[in-house]
């Protein structure tokens, strides 16, 4: 069971080199091949050793692939108005009053997420391992907030994210 008991975590062992599509889905699996961090409770049972290629391979559906279209060419939804200029989007976002949850203390502001306030992030996503907060909570809560900025556009947001200093020293693999 997860900590925040609300999941499961299931280990075992499968080829390497899954394709793509089978890991990190949008359906609320999330499959790993390396550096994961798996709390065990006390409801560990079973054997890690089982070969689930095969299972996991005829019980998950890749994802569809989007029209033709990649990563780079997404652009934003439709009807997005906001700016088409990265430093005026990022003066809006570094200046916005934020949301109601951000506004009573219940969320980080998106220029606590920019600028890697370190106290305030070890606030909002603490650690239970290595550094001070948690580094995939801090860059989904900044992903979210990028999404809302830039309409949607996934090659905008990846770009803007990797240009934050929250994104330093991150590479593909983690």
């Amino acid at each position: 069971i997860s900590q925040s008991q609300t999941g499961i975590h299931i280990m075992g062992c499968c080829q390497t080199g899954l394709d793509a599509e089978y890991l990190n889905r949008a359906d609320g699996n999330e499959f790993y091949q390396q550096k994961r961090l798996v709390v065990l409770g006390s409801q560990a049972q079973g054997d890690a050793t089982l070969d689930g290629t095969k299972i996991l391979r005829a019980r998950l559906k890749p994802r569809p692939a989007a029209s033709g279209s990649s990563l780079r060419e997404s652009g934003p939804i439709q009807g997005y108005t906001g700016p088409a200029d990265d430093e005026v989007l990022l003066f809006r976002a570094l200046h916005a009053t934020g949301s109601i949850a951000q506004q009573f203390g219940d969320a980080p502001h998106f220029r606590d997420l920019w600028e890697r306030r370190t106290e305030v992030l070890a606030h909002f996503f603490p650690t239970q391992g290595k550094g001070p907060y948690d580094r995939s909570a801090a860059d989904f809560a900044l992903l979210k907030q990028l999404a809302f900025w830039t309409g949607k556009d996934l090659a905008r947001m990846e770009h803007l994210w990797l240009s934050s200093p929250l994104a330093e020293g991150r590479t593909d693999e983690e």
